[in-house]
């Protein structure tokens, strides 16, 4: 596993989606019930940034065209596409967030 700073706990608030750069990836953070959880920050209908999108019942629903996504799965839950988003592992060390980025994960 890479495991990869992402984020501090306290930038993650409880309603929120964070978009940050790791290792050159964009991501998305956002917390669901006490558990952080990081997807890629791209829509995987047509690229546009998740974290501009909102957080609505676990979903993520995508700012372009309103898709829903798991947060915890990447599944789709509706809208124009049936693809699911790329989810990463995640942890807590201390007071941050570290992502596992390994393509095999």
């Amino acid at each position: 596993m890479a495991w990869t700073f992402a984020a501090r706990i306290a930038d993650v608030g409880a309603t929120n989606l964070l978009g940050v750069e790791c290792a050159g990836r964009p991501v998305v953070l956002c917390r669901i019930a006490g558990d952080y959880v990081a997807l890629l920050n791209r829509c995987p209908h047509q690229g546009a940034a998740l974290s501009e999108g909102c957080l609505v019942d676990g979903f993520i629903e995508c700012p372009l065209h309103f898709g829903l996504f798991d947060v915890r799965t990447g599944a789709s839950g509706g809208g124009v596409t049936m693809n699911a988003a790329r989810t990463f592992p995640t942890r807590v060390v201390g007071d941050t967030i570290e992502v596992d980025l390994d393509p095999a994960a």
